[in-house]
């Protein structure tokens, strides 16, 4: 029931936003995709950058396994956006099997980290109960925290927000209230 009205909450924040029409409105492994692909070109030092468009350039190309091995060996490296392309890969399942618990363990490592793209992810996950149980409050704290991480492009920080403002409109005050208090005290672990 909450996952379906987290949904719900997503498909009319971002249609209401006329970008998207609502019958077109990709799933969230889509938009994380998106913002893999966004942020990766955008925020990427040099060197990462290359061995990061070889691991991308090879898992697009199906080499699935040489992709995973690359971006374990960044992920291992300390590189968050390594590790926030490795828990996508987990989560959508494309040339190994859905993981969604390796998928949770390498987003965290990353949104604590101040990955913004690792953020959002859980902030998704959260609300809908992928891999873990529903929790719109924990949702929201992660969609709060993603939207105020300045590493985001000002596009993706505006639809992050918005999200987060459209997610409120099916909470309770004391939800919004717990989720602000869990988005003050949150400080990355880096």
């Amino acid at each position: 029931m909450i996952k379906a009205a987290v949904d719900r909450v997503f498909k009319r924040a971002l249609a209401a936003q006329n970008r998207v029409p609502a019958r077109v409105v990709p799933a969230a492994a889509t938009w994380i995709l998106l913002l893999v692909a966004v942020n990766l070109v955008l925020f990427f030092p040099p060197r990462a950058s290359a061995d990061l468009n070889s691991a991308v350039k090879n898992y697009n190309s199906g080499q699935h396994e040489a992709a995973i091995a690359e971006l374990l060996t960044l992920a291992e490296a300390g590189h968050s956006d390594a590790k926030y392309a490795l828990g996508v890969i987990y989560v959508e399942g494309k040339g190994i099997p859905v993981d969604t618990q390796k998928a949770l363990k390498w987003l965290r490592e990353a949104a604590n980290e101040g990955n913004p793209n690792a953020q959002f992810s859980l902030g998704v996950m959260n609300a809908r109960g992928t891999g873990v149980p529903p929790n719109i409050v924990r949702g929201l704290m992660w969609m709060n925290i993603s939207g105020r991480n300045t590493n985001h492009s000002p596009w993706v920080r505006m639809k992050t927000i918005s999200i987060g403002a459209s997610m409120k409109k099916s909470m309770t005050p004391e939800q919004i209230k717990q989720a602000e208090e869990l988005t003050a005290a949150w400080k990355p672990q880096h």
